[in-house]
């Protein structure tokens, strides 16, 4: 039975260990994307952390990344928070997002109680509407506090076939919660269209708000040998931390739980949202410059990365 728990702590983890495959030659493996500013002054972290600090405190976020990064984590947020000490949190190895979370719920419960509630975030995502973001993230953790384990899915505006879908129960609106029925692995594009016609697909992008102790009670029926090496973790060892990394699957949250779970619900977002993940989608958020396109043929419908870099983005 669900019951609200009005007075538990949130916390954030913010995936940051993104490997700079994407967006080549500007983002590299010792550089990537979420390090990068490219729609504006700020980094794509450095954005994230700021619109998440309206409801979470930079001191309850963590930056979850890799050794590689840490350095450059550690500057970009002391640059933006220079009264808090930066809440960095370094991989010992990658195993993809399950591992990551795990350790950072387990953290949470260590601090805020197994009624803790967690928020996980992409670093390297665009939000155009702050104060959208700000509202469905409250709503989330709301529904989180039942008990719940909840997502954010982003209205499709293509059949996209780049992006895995949810599919809710019943048509959605926005500004709402519902139950996940399923979720999808990318579709071909004729699958693609059936979804974004039907009124009940949602691209999956990859955010979370989850009560902890659910997260943990079901990863115990679904995904029990993470829970095993996660559920009891000395989170703030390092050597036993190590240990679990190295023990642990790679293996991704959605993977792991969330698509076994009964316990998944889904918020269409209301944010303005883009994975920014590759050259045509960067041209489609960015600012234009009109007389480009009095100078040069007109842009395809669907510019892609080779068109976009063609005319100089990234030289």
């Amino acid at each position: 039975m669900e019951r609200q728990m009005k007075n538990s702590e949130v916390y954030a983890a913010i995936l940051a260990g993104g490997s700079g495959t994407r967006l080549w030659p500007f983002s590299r493996e010792t550089w990537p994307k979420q390090l990068l500013s490219l729609t504006g002054s700020h980094t794509l972290l450095q954005d994230t952390s700021l619109r998440t600090a309206s409801l979470i405190p930079p001191d309850k976020q963590w930056i979850v990344t890799n050794r590689s990064y840490l350095l450059q984590v550690q500057a970009q947020m002391t640059e933006m928070f220079p009264d808090v000490a930066p809440q960095a949190l370094a991989e010992p190895c990658a195993r993809n997002t399950a591992p990551a979370i795990f350790w950072a719920a387990r953290l949470a419960a260590i601090r805020g109680g197994k009624d803790a509630i967690l928020a996980v975030l992409p670093s390297d995502h665009l939000i155009t509407q702050e104060a959208w973001y700000g509202e469905d993230l409250r709503l989330a953790v709301t529904e989180a506090r039942r008990g719940r384990l909840v997502t954010f899915g982003i209205k499709p505006s293509s059949p996209e076939t780049s992006f895995g879908y949810i599919e809710t129960v019943g048509r959605f609106k926005v500004g709402q919660v519902f139950p996940v029925k399923r979720f999808v692995e990318k579709p071909d594009e004729a699958t693609a269209r059936k979804f974004c016609a039907a009124g009940t697909f949602l691209w999956n992008s990859g955010m979370f708000v989850f009560h902890v102790g659910t997260l943990m009670a079901e990863a115990g029926k679904h995904c029990p040998e993470l829970a095993r090496l996660f559920g009891k973790l000395d989170a703030e060892n390092g050597d036993a931390v190590k240990e679990a990394f190295a023990k642990a699957p790679g293996i991704s949250i959605d993977y792991a739980l969330m698509e076994k779970t009964d316990k998944a619900f889904v918020i269409p977002g209301r944010f303005g949202w883009s994975d920014v993940g590759s050259w045509g989608r960067l041209f489609e958020v960015s600012d234009k410059d009109e007389s480009v396109f009095d100078r040069q043929p007109r842009c395809e419908q669907r510019v892609d990365d080779r068109t976009i870099y063609g005319r100089g983005f990234g030289q």
